[in-house]
């Protein structure tokens, strides 16, 4: 199968957009730990805005047949891109829950420095909140857009007769 040029060059600026706030998303806490950046995880997550976009470009402009055929290339990659969108559910889901108790612990020493009298000494505490809640939001829309693209993907192997594993 034969992908035009165009297609190729919005994926690669699709990717170039998304792919970053994703890498963030999906390792901030680990870059914030002291673990440094995974740069297999990293390629992994630029490569799946890229896909997402040929794929779809490619089933919507009747250039890949929704009909199943065992040799379609598309059909082929939805399987990993479903499963690559569900790992980035899984670790959103998982920096949620952490960034959620970073949160009621930062919020537990809040109050125990202000029940002591050190009103000043919370300033940092406040400022890890605010922090703290951005990234949460962060992580929110990566779990948003994860599950869009669960869904994306699903549809996508429907559309190819093939059943979507979740």
């Amino acid at each position: 199968m034969h992908i035009e040029r165009k297609v190729l060059l919005r994926a690669v600026f699709i990717a170039c957009i998304v792919g970053p706030v994703l890498i963030v998303i999906n390792q901030v806490s680990d870059v914030m730990a002291g673990a440094g950046l995974s740069y297999a995880k990293a390629i992994l997550t630029m490569m799946v805005p890229f896909v997402v976009s040929v794929v779809s470009s490619l089933l919507t402009s009747g250039k890949a047949s929704p009909a199943p055929r065992g040799g379609d290339e598309a059909g082929h990659l939805l399987p990993q891109i479903l499963t690559n969108a569900q790992k980035v559910n899984n670790a959103s889901s998982a920096r949620h829950e952490e960034i959620e108790a970073l949160i009621v612990t930062a919020q537990q020493l809040r109050a125990s420095l202000s029940g002591q009298g050190l009103d000043q000494s919370h300033k940092p505490v406040e400022e890890l909140l605010v922090k703290l809640d951005g990234i949460r939001n962060q992580t929110d829309a990566a779990l948003e857009g994860s599950a869009a693209n669960i869904q994306l993907a699903q549809s996508g192997m429907s559309a190819l007769g093939r059943p979507a594993n979740t």
